[in-house]
């Protein structure tokens, strides 16, 4: 192999290549939650006021579009 010349073995190499994968993934997905709670523009969402769900700006709350 290939691998054997450069002095890593190839379960080294796909160790790497997975861990470097996961780290990918994982911040890519968190990434996505992080966005997933910022409000939009222009929309106040003051969770303070402990409103309940149904008297919250339909953008803070999430879901439909």
């Amino acid at each position: 192999m290939a691998f054997k010349n450069m002095g890593i073995s190839l379960g080294q190499s796909m160790k790497k290549l997975f861990c470097t994968s996961f780290v990918v993934l994982s911040i890519v997905t968190l990434g996505g939650c992080l966005a997933s709670t910022t409000s939009p523009v222009g929309v106040n969402c003051n969770f303070s006021q402990q409103l309940p769900l149904w008297e919250m700006n339909q953008a803070c709350v999430g879901g439909g579009g």
